[in-house]
Formats: C-alpha cells, structure tokens, sequence
C-alpha cells in the first residue's frame, strides 16, 4: 500500500472518530446528573479500593450540585454574602421558590470570585510569604509563574467585551523589577569548550561544527586557549570560544533544570509584554516593603520600567540557554533530559520547545540551516511515548498520564507534527483517533472535571492539562469546509487573534472542542472555588497557587477553545469571563503574539 492511501485511510478513521466522539457527546448525562456511581440502580461488579475512593469523590462533590433555585432563601443570601450568586437580583432574592422543576434558573448566575483570587494571587509579590513556604525554595520561578499567569487571566475586559483588550500593566513597577531581579538570580551559568556532536555536519573525511545559533558571539564568550591535546580530534574544526552557556534553577545557587527554565521564560515573557508607557499603574509601596528596601533590584524601579529588564534579561540569555538546551538533548533518541545528568522524558521535550519558540530558536524544516532541537528523531521521541491506550506516558513504555499527554501534543504542535501525514525521522505518526478517545474518558461523567489517569480521581488542575490537550488534539481533525480563512497547519488560536484584531470582529474556531464545556465550567466554579480565595483540587483539598493557575487556565480554555454559540455554558457568561490563554504555550495569546513578533539580536 502506498503512503498515499495510507493517509487517505488514516484520515478517514480520523473522520469517523470525530463523527464518534460528537455523538457521544450528546449521549452523556444531563447536567445535574442524580445517579451517584455507586448505588443500587447503578452497581459495580467488584468493590475495590478505587470504587470506594470514587464513590466518596463523588458523595463530596455531590451536595455543590445541588439546584440552587431549590434552595431556602437564607442559603441563597448566603451565597449571594460569599459572592457565589450576584446581590440584588429578583430571582436570587425572591422570598419564594424559583424552581419551576425543569431545569435550574440560577445555573447561568453563578459568579467567579475574581477579586478574591486577585488578592489571593497577589500576595506573592505584596508581602513576603509564611515560613511553611520554605519547602518551595526550589520552585521560586514556578511560583511567580503561576500567580502572574492567573492573575493575568482575571483581567477585565474592555468595556465592549471583546476578547483582544489592549495589553495593561498587572503590577507596579517597582513591584515588576523584584519579580525580574528574582528571576535573574535563579540563572545558573557555565563554560564549555565542547559543544554537542550532533552539532557536527559534513562527511566522516571533513566533518565540521556548525549552528547559527550555537555558535554566535555572546558578550560572555571568552576565547580558547590553545591546546597540543594528542587526543583533540584532527578530523574537525575545534571551537577557539569557551561558550557561556545557561539555564534557571528553582533559585539562587541551584541546578538550572529545564521545568524552571520554562516557568521562568514564561514569567519573564509575560514581564516583557507590558507596556512601558502605560501609566493606569500608579506606584503604591505596600506597608510591608518600608523596612526591606535593600530587596529592591537595587533601586532600577524608579528609573527603568520592568518590561524593558525582562526584555533585556530574555534578550541576554538567549543564546547561553540555547546551548544549554542543545546540551541536553540525546543524540540517538532525540529525547531530552530534565537537567544535566538528569531523567529523559516528554516533559524536557516540551518545556525546551516552548521556550526555544517563544524565543525564535527554533528553526523550520524549510530553513537553510539543519534544525536541532525540533529534528526528526525529537518528533519520534515524542511520538514514542504514546501507549496503547492512546495517551502519552512521560517515556515509552510507561503509563497514559494528562500531564505527559499535554506535554507531548503541544510539542508537537509547536513543532508542526501533529496531525494525519505528519511524520517524524523514522516515520512515526501519532494515532490521533486514539488520542482523542483517551482524552475524552478523562472527564468525569458526574463531577465534571478530569482525572489524570485512568481509574483515577478528578482534579482541578487537568482543567487545564487534559482540556488544552484535547483542545490542540481537536485542531487537527476535520475542519468546517467554509473555514478558508485559516491555515491548517498553522496556529489556529494565534491566527483567529489576528484575525479579530483585523477585523474588528469576533471569528469561531473552525473545529468543535471533544468536551463538556457546561460540565467543566460548573465543576471549577462550584467544586474548585475557595470562598475566601484561590482555587483547589476538590472541594477536600486546601486551596494552593498551582490548582489556582490551572484551574483559571482550563476555565479559559473552556470560554475560549470552544465554540461559545453552540455549547452548553455554566456560570454568568460575562462576570466569569477569563481572558484567552493560548492552549500550547499557557500564556495570554496577546502576550504570545507579542513575543513571537520580537526582533531578537543575534551577533
């Protein structure tokens, strides 16, 4: 068979998993569903420790599901005093029953506690945290990665609600330039004289050294020494610099590692993107910062706007990090390691993509130059780890994780790879029909939100990992035939951005989202919300930074991913709006096209 029928077949399965998947849609239970998991009208075959945990989850969640129209006007004025239901409104305060028994009236009223988030969000950059925090040394730049990136979302929209508001400064500046200071010293740098082999181009007689970006002149590159090595290799050009070269650690003084890397470029990109003229932000020094002056970035703040450091920062480390991320990689398997001696999974595949693009270090197959760090065998790798469940494990071989699945999608997204007829060095392809398939189980029939595994509990923060999976997954499926304004290799979420800027108009994305947008939005906002601020895991679990990021995150995936005239919402449509987060990268798709439109300086 040729590789042309091959693809014709693979895109028909293709097609009729869609066909499949919009049918289930339909067949999945109404929204309040009444029938817990474990009951007599519903019974399980064997009694595990997984059911028991299951039917708990499910008890727990059970009495936030409750219809609120039902409820005695004394616990709807108490949801109206946390901020759960808006004040005076007739239907909320009526003295008496709203439930006309079809449906619940007050579903569509339910609001997000943005202003408790915000303060919630916040306080890591207004006043020092607790001392309990000490056990997140090491995630210093994951921390100001998730509370800005959620704080970001929680913006207002302009007073037309369109979803392209001019970009607005989230903090002060004297606030913007602690956050970069912090951020600069998390890098951890070092020298080499030896660059990878994979680096080395040209036949076995005259094999040579060669990269554009590699080997460009950093202002901390230092020359050579001449060396009468015997053992230096006669066969190839040495290299005469002793290259710098870097990567962020979790803090000062700690291995650069590329999951820190990543949340560090993402802070710094979202830093960066903030207008330097804007002057809504008016300088407020809190209470707590009167007697800790010596921690401001040495007084920069009143001279310096923070997005021209965080510009500058990015701008300086932009080819060490390249070397560093290059360094990392496996010559025979295209995969990546997390650190230097460190584990190979889909993670450092992902976190290195993303910031080599966000960047404008990866280089396309159409280039003139041979590209490294999204060649073939990276796509393999990629490809590799997915099982035969159709998720993706974080190496092959091991078991279908949400996580690892959004790694690996959205690697191979940004490199180009996803989708029928996209082939990696030794023409793997990724199963997309089994993908999609995988993806879709993961939600929850009665609580609404995902799990991360299968036969494993929901939770708030695969709001996000599973939902912008499925999102990017669903990208490359069939497409509306009258969507000619796309291209389909391209970055739809960035193109319909462009798009609405352009126009001045709102555009629908050209493919449906293989979830429950309704059952997502009522899990995060009744489920997920902590009544003093911050979101949470499940109604059980304390609130934290991190499920409070994701949640958001998932949210505006759900509001924006999806196709707004056609699904089934939850929640007051417009007090809950988030603002667009990019599915691939988790960062405003305004700051992502920001970025992506940079001049980088290259030597």
């Amino acid at each position: 068979m040729s590789s042309t029928d091959g693809n014709r077949n693979n895109n028909n399965n293709n097609n009729e998993v869609y066909s499949y998947l919009q049918q289930q849609l339909q067949l999945q239970p109404p929204l309040f569903r009444t029938v817990p998991f474990h009951d007599n009208n519903n019974s399980i075959m064997i009694d595990t420790e997984t059911t028991r945990l299951q039917q708990e989850t499910e008890q727990e969640c059970a009495p936030f599901f409750v219809e609120l129209s039902s409820l005695p006007l004394g616990q709807r004025e108490h949801l109206v005093q946390v901020g759960l239901l808006p004040a005076n409104d007739a239907l909320v305060t009526s003295t008496i029953s709203v439930s006309d028994g079809d449906g619940d009236d007050m579903a569509s009223k339910v609001q997000l506690l943005r202003d408790k988030h915000r303060q919630y969000l916040q306080q890591v950059w207004k006043k020092p945290l607790k001392a309990p925090f000490v056990s997140l040394d090491s995630s210093r730049p994951w921390i100001l990665y998730w509370c800005l990136h959620g704080f970001d979302l929680l913006q207002e929209t302009t007073t037309n609600g369109r979803d392209t508001p001019k970009i607005m400064n989230i903090v002060s500046n004297r606030e913007g330039c602690n956050m970069v200071a912090t951020l600069k010293d998390c890098w951890q740098s070092y020298y080499t004289t030896d660059p990878p082999s994979l680096l080395l181009e040209g036949n076995e007689d005259n094999r040579e050294y060669k990269d554009p970006f590699y080997f460009a002149r950093h202002e901390d590159d230092v020359p050579a020494a001449d060396t009468d090595d015997p053992n230096s290799r006669q066969k190839q050009k040495q290299p005469s610099y002793q290259y710098y070269c870097g990567g962020f650690g979790g803090g000062p003084g700690q291995l650069a590692h590329a999951a820190t890397t990543y949340a560090a470029v993402l802070a710094l990109c979202i830093l960066a993107t903030d207008d330097p003229n804007d002057a809504s932000k008016i300088e407020q020094d809190t209470s707590s910062d009167d007697d800790d002056d010596d921690d401001d970035a040495s007084g920069e703040w009143t001279t310096i706007h923070y997005s021209t450091l965080a510009r500058e920062l990015l701008q300086y480390v932009r080819i060490p990090l390249y070397r560093w991320m290059v360094s990392l990689q496996q010559s025979l398997t295209g995969g990546y390691r997390m650190h230097h001696d460190g584990e190979v999974d889909v993670r450092a595949t992902y976190t290195i993509i993303t910031c080599a693009k966000l960047l404008g270090l990866l280089l396309p197959e159409s280039s003139s130059s041979r590209p490294v760090l999204n060649r073939p065998q990276v796509i393999d790798f990629v490809v590799s780890c997915q099982t035969y469940e159709g998720g993706m494990g974080g190496e092959p071989f091991s078991e279908a994780h949400g996580g690892y699945t959004f790694c690996g999608v959205a690697a191979l997204k940004i490199m180009g790879a996803l989708g029928p007829g996209k082939f990696g060095g030794a023409h793997k392809q990724l199963d997309t029909a089994a993908l999609l398939g995988w993806l879709a189980r993961r939600q929850m029939a009665h609580e609404g939100g995902f799990s991360g595994r299968s036969n494993k509990l929901v939770d708030g923060c695969y709001s996000f990992w599973q939902g912008a999976a499925l999102a990017i997954a669903s990208s490359c499926g069939q497409w509306e035939e009258e969507s000619v304004t796309y291209d389909k290799d391209g970055d739809p979420w960035l193109q319909r951005y462009n798009l609405s800027c352009h126009d001045n108009k709102d555009y629908e994305l050209p493919f449906p989202l293989f979830f429950d947008v309704g059952m997502l939005e009522r899990y995060i906002l009744l489920c997920a919300q902590e009544i003093s601020g911050g979101l949470r895991d499940k109604p059980s679990k304390p609130r934290d930074f991190y499920h409070t990021c994701y949640n958001l995150s998932g949210l505006s995936v759900a509001q924006h991913c999806s196709n707004r005239k056609e699904d089934t919402s939850y929640g007051d449509d417009q007090q809950t709006r988030l603002l667009p987060t990019h599915p691939c990268y988790n960062i405003r798709i305004d700051r992502v096209a920001a970025i992506l439109d940079a001049i980088w300086t290259t030597p």
